[in-house]
């Protein structure tokens, strides 16, 4: 017999010391020691769209390289369209490096940024494979999975820098992790291996992204667990938590006995 059957979840009820609606904790009314072949899987997700396309400390930052001298340029946390994402990169590289050297050139029919200059200056926006060959170590926070800079371009003028179809949609799962429910028997390309549900984004900006279990099949183990408080992160696929700007999120803990193999 179980001692429960569901524990329902929802950040508003974080403890007074987590992080925010995507790192937080919960404290049970209540300790819960889970018996051998109990297995649980989640449900009832909701998840708002509330992230912004560019966010601190996930993809905000560019870093060029003008005649040799390397800049880390920042970009302001929000939602673009292809024109202003353009502007704003153009706008905060004048910013990083004097001369207002660049110039913003969006190709709207092909949907990719475009950045040229009329100095003799060499420029170059270095894709995350140099910057870890330069040393810089990870996470780069780069914004170059957004721009698609995967090729290692060096621009000059006449040869402006292009980028290729710009993903203005970057986040396309969010990884629920758990450091405390489950026995860590998944991985994901980044390394995680505390993933308890991958939830698609199948929602715009500002609609909820909601995820029911047709079959109860995707199950993870737990069994012998002591559960009172749990830890949750949302992460993106780099690993990076997901910031929700103060909105709340919520979904459910199903559980179930099952013999395991």
């Amino acid at each position: 017999m179980l001692p429960v059957k569901k524990i329902y979840i929802d950040s508003r009820f974080k403890s007074s010391d987590s992080a925010s609606d995507s790192d937080f904790k919960i404290d049970l009314p209540e300790t819960v020691n889970m018996p051998e072949d109990t297995v649980f899987y989640i449900d009832d997700v909701a998840i708002p769209v509330s992230w912004y396309m560019i966010d601190s400390n996930r993809n905000d930052r560019l870093y060029v390289r003008v005649d040799g001298v390397m800049s880390v340029v920042f970009l302001t946390p929000g939602n673009y369209t292809l024109q202003t994402l353009n502007q704003e990169i153009v706008d905060q590289m004048n910013n990083a490096v004097p001369g207002d050297l660049f110039i913003s050139s969006p190709n709207a029919s092909k949907n990719q940024v475009g950045i040229s200059t009329t100095s003799t200056k060499v420029f170059e926006i270095l894709t995350d494979s140099q910057l870890l060959q330069l040393g810089y170590s990870s996470p780069l926070h780069s914004v170059n999975a957004v721009l698609r800079n995967t090729t290692a371009k060096v621009n000059i003028n006449g040869n402006p820098f292009v980028s290729s179809y710009v993903d203005m949609f970057p986040i396309r799962n969010i990884y629920i992790v758990s450091p405390n429910l489950g026995n860590f028997n998944t991985i994901s390309c980044s390394g995680e291996s505390g993933i308890i549900k991958k939830v698609p984004v199948s929602s715009g900006y500002n609609e909820m992204v909601f995820d029911q279990v047709v079959l109860g099949s995707d199950y993870l183990d737990c069994s012998k667990q002591t559960l009172r408080r749990l830890e949750f992160k949302l992460k993106d696929v780099f690993g990076n938590i997901i910031n929700l700007n103060d909105n709340h999120c919520s979904f459910s803990i199903v559980f179930a006995r099952q013999q395991l193999e």
